[in-house]
């Protein structure tokens, strides 16, 4: 698995494990920020900025499993959040296509055509 699918994956992941409560909006927010901001790296093909968001991504989700949140709790913050994870996940997944399809088509010949 690629750098690029490793951090979609691992920023998925973070959605998923933050929960309800003070400290949850903000690290939910968080989230939603570092998608953007690794769509932006992303786009640009800045691999140095996806890097140390990936870092970023890691410290972020330490934080959120230190809240030891309930499943209902999780629940709740995933549904308040929905419109704006949605929108930051699909710009993100996009980008991370792109990118990766980019970085293909630079490395594989063109097929001749009949």
């Amino acid at each position: 698995m690629s750098r690029l699918n490793r951090l979609a994956f691992l920023l998925a992941m973070l959605l998923l494990a933050t929960g309800c409560g003070g400290g949850a909006d903000g690290l939910m927010q968080d989230s939603i920020d570092l998608m953007n901001k690794t769509a932006d790296a992303l786009e640009k093909g800045d691999e140095s900025a996806v890097d140390r968001l990936k870092k970023q991504s890691q410290s972020l989700q330490k934080r959120m499993e230190a809240l030891n949140l309930s499943q209902e709790e999780k629940q709740r913050i995933l549904s308040k959040y929905k419109e704006p994870i949605a929108k930051a996940m699909g710009r993100m997944m996009s980008a991370t296509m792109s990118h990766v399809g980019n970085k293909m088509g630079k490395s594989m010949p063109m097929l001749p055509t009949p």
